[in-house]
């Protein structure tokens, strides 16, 4: 009995130290005030991506999204006092990024993707991140 019931604490233990926060604080009165599909929104998250350095970031999978016949990877966008949300547009699926494709996202949410490059694209509605290669998906 005793066993069992270290046992259950250990996985228990383990379950929760697996489960990822990936807390974030914002400073930038833009991203509190609009949301991440205005105009607004997208061009100040450009400019803050712009000003840091590539180690300065990270990205984690928020979700998958296929509209109007583009496919897109929601991702958040932290830094040191940045967290901002982005739907990544998609339009070559690699190796790397097959299986979020595949499961629509799922049993991938809150994955950092390591090493994500991507270019920037100049639209009526704003800046619009367009996906060209990540290193490596971490869960």
């Amino acid at each position: 009995m005793k066993t069992i019931k270290y046992f259950l604490i250990f996985g228990f233990t383990v379950l929760i130290a697996s489960c990822k926060s990936h807390e974030c604080y914002n400073n930038n009165i833009i991203f509190a005030k609009y949301g991440p599909q205005s105009k607004k929104y997208k061009d100040e998250l450009a400019t803050e991506i712009k000003l840091l350095k590539a180690e300065e970031l990270s990205y984690y999978l928020l979700g998958y999204k296929k509209s109007n016949d583009k496919e897109y990877i929601q991702i958040s966008v932290q830094a040191p006092n940045l967290c901002a949300k982005s739907n990544l547009i998609v339009e070559q699926w690699d190796d790397v990024l097959e299986g979020i494709k595949q499961n629509k996202g799922q049993g991938y949410i809150g994955a950092e993707l390591v090493g994500l490059k991507f270019e920037f694209i100049e639209t009526p509605d704003g800046v619009q991140l367009k996906y060209k290669s990540v290193e490596s998906i971490v869960d």
